[in-house]
């Protein structure tokens, strides 16, 4: 995860001063939602690595050449990218004493979200998790505890877990708004990670109003990220989004202007963090296990 944050912020910061591009669509399978075929494209012009994601698999090629340089099994860069990203934010946007987490979704994400707010706030000492399945909720809590050395209690509401949170990460396929306004206590960070699809939503379009909002990339989160349905619907005007995390990460614009700040990072996902923890794979494989082919 410490290399992965690294590699992630460093694209951040070249979105944020224009040297990285990003391509996002999906095909309809019929199936609908998940099952459709989603395909990220991102571009590093600091390296001039050029990455393809679909269908569970990553190519990566150097522009230019049209050559492949690797092919990669997707899902584990997808994971360390997406809790890169959440880190990333937390660190740029969270209040520096952050104590307290909420992590509403147990799952797999919910762990990589976790994994990297450990690794960038280190006054964390206490995480309240939440999952609709008690049993899940209770074996995050005891598996992250003993992993992470921090105490994990499970929750038996979302507004139980969230109250006191610093910090709430939400990493849910939620097509209903969970996280309501009066929830959220002032100065509190929110990574909102689970919406990539159009009606995923986890926030109430009170809490979005009320708060400083910044996206992974504006036109992307307005059609499938978290905002995308009070935007849709009107509750919300492309204006009142702040800017992306990647002009805050480069110095273009603040992030929190105070410690009352309530602040949300919107992600829904962007191809250059896949192009950036991927060529740093490539450029450390001889640590790494891999095969040699020709093509």
């Amino acid at each position: 995860m410490e290399d992965t944050i690294q590699a992630v912020e460093g694209s951040f910061r070249e979105s944020g001063n224009g040297g990285a591009s990003n391509l996002s669509t999906h095909l309809s399978t019929g199936g609908g939602g998940k099952s459709d075929l989603h395909i990220k494209a991102g571009f590093l012009s600091s390296k001039g690595y050029v990455a393809l994601k679909t269908s569970g698999i990553l190519i990566l090629s150097r522009a230019g050449t049209r050559k492949p340089l690797a092919i990669m099994d997707s899902g584990q860069i997808t994971w360390l990218r997406t809790g890169a990203a959440g880190a990333i934010a937390a660190k740029y946007l969270a209040r520096k004493d952050s104590e307290k987490i909420a992590v509403i979704g147990t799952g797999k994400q919910g762990r990589a979200q976790l994994i990297g707010l450990c690794r960038v706030l280190p006054k964390i000492n206490q995480v309240n998790a939440w999952s609709p399945t008690p049993q899940k909720r209770e074996v995050f809590a005891s598996e992250m505890s003993a992993q992470l050395g921090i105490d994990i209690q499970p929750t038996d509401t979302v507004k139980g877990a969230v109250t006191a949170a610093d910090v709430i990460v939400t990493a849910t396929p939620s097509t209903q708004a969970f996280l309501l306004s009066d929830y959220v206590r002032l100065g509190c960070h929110i990574n909102a990670m689970g919406a990539d699809l159009p009606g995923m939503q986890e926030l109430d379009s009170g809490l979005l109003v009320k708060s400083r909002i910044f996206v992974d990339d504006l036109e992307q989160a307005l059609k499938v990220g978290a905002i995308n349905v009070a935007f849709g619907a009107g509750a919300l005007s492309r204006e009142k989004i702040c800017g992306t995390l990647g002009e805050v990460v480069a110095g273009k614009i603040p992030g929190r202007n105070s410690s009352d700040d309530i602040t949300v990072f919107d992600s829904s996902g962007l191809g250059m963090q896949d192009t950036a923890l991927a060529s740093w794979i490539y450029e450390n494989r001889e640590t790494i296990p891999h095969q040699e082919i020709q093509l």
